[in-house]
């Protein structure tokens, strides 16, 4: 019995030696030799863009920062935003924000002031260049009548009567231009007075009304601090086949958007820092004991904008093309491509972001 097994083992071992040389030397045929090195062959389209799917976002920056945001700055953005509509929504702000009623009254009365301002400059500024222009041409009419009066004295009255009549009838009209020119030269002069006496009152009224807005607004603010993260990258969740533009064994070629804002986040209640545990939101200054509930939502909400708004402005967009480019070639190189060109088709919203920042930098 044991010979029988030993002789059957041996048979085997020499048929899957056989089999492994007939495989190395390509002698068998292809759908036997399991030994054989295959070509890796490309992934079809679809799937590839399934496993970029499957990412979903790619958070490639992420910004902790602090901000922070008052109840009339928030007030002032509302009524920014709701724009011409607001006289029509007004009344149902005002019964959801108490202190809006209050505030928008000052404000109103500052911006209608503005206005009266804005108005009075232009007056002021019309008689301004009406008043130099008419200066300006004045030594022309003044010249004018001079050379007729000189005209007038070489014409003999008794041998040229008829001429000198003529002429004489000139010299009088330019003598009546030349005063005409004088009084509204004059005229001009008291209306440009009057008009930045005007401007100078309507200005003083403006600095008061703003005052008075400030001082309203100091005494019944709310300030909070908001801390937290905002986090910009790729949403590749929408990525489609049009997106790659060539696709090879070894090169892929991808046109996605640029990076966005993904989310911005403050923790309403704590955030773990390696020493201790900080409020996500604070108040800092708080005037009243009254406001609405309505009116704190609206301050925090306010922190969140002015947390994104302060990630961009240090430049989270940039850096989140710069690292999320290298992450996702990294991941396409784990996929089996050698080399992988990511190329950013632009957004309108990406375009002002970037030309905000530009005109900053210039100014600055």
């Amino acid at each position: 019995m044991t010979k029988l097994v030993t002789r059957i083992a041996i048979v085997l071992a020499i048929i899957i030696v056989c089999y492994f040389v007939a495989g190395k030397f390509n002698l068998l045929p292809k759908w036997m030799n399991i030994f054989k090195s295959n070509k890796v062959e490309m992934q079809k389209t679809p799937v590839l863009i399934k496993e970029i799917n499957d990412i979903a976002q790619l958070v490639s920056a992420e910004y902790y920062g602090e901000v922070y945001a008052d109840l009339f700055s928030a007030f002032e953005e509302l009524v920014r935003q709701y724009g011409d509509t607001f006289e029509i929504n007004k009344e149902k702000l005002f019964v959801k924000y108490p202190l809006l009623k209050k505030y928008y009254d000052k404000h109103d009365d500052v911006v209608l002031q503005q206005k009266k301002l804005e108005n009075l400059r232009l007056t002021v500024d019309n008689l301004k260049r009406e008043l130099e222009y008419k200066k300006k041409d004045f030594p022309t009419l003044e010249q004018e009548y001079d050379n007729l009066k000189e005209e007038l004295k070489s014409i003999s009255r008794r041998k040229e009567k008829e001429r000198h009549n003529e002429m004489d009838q000139k010299v009088e009209d330019a003598d009546k231009r030349v005063d005409a020119a004088k009084k509204k030269i004059k005229a001009l002069e008291k209306d440009f007075e009057n008009a930045e006496d005007d401007y100078k009152q309507a200005e003083s009224k403006l600095r008061s009304e703003e005052k008075d807005l400030a001082t309203f607004s100091k005494r019944n603010n709310l300030v909070y601090i908001g801390r937290g993260v905002v986090q910009a990258g790729f949403d590749l969740k929408t990525l489609k086949e049009e997106n790659i533009d060539t696709i090879s064994a070894k090169h892929l070629v991808l046109t996605i958007p640029p990076p966005a804002m993904l989310d911005t986040i403050i923790n309403p209640w704590f955030i773990k820092t390696a020493k201790e545990e900080i409020l996500g939101y604070e108040i800092f200054i708080k005037e009243r004991r009254d406001y609405s509930d309505d009116e704190v939502t609206l301050v925090k909400a306010m922190c969140i904008k002015e947390l994104a708004k302060s990630a961009i402005e240090k430049g989270i967009m940039d850096y989140a093309a710069k690292s999320g480019k290298a992450t996702l070639e990294q991941f396409f190189q784990l996929l089996g491509f050698e080399k992988t060109t990511i190329n950013f088709k632009p957004t309108l919203e990406y375009m002002k972001l970037q030309n905000d920042e530009k005109e900053k930098t210039e100014l600055n």
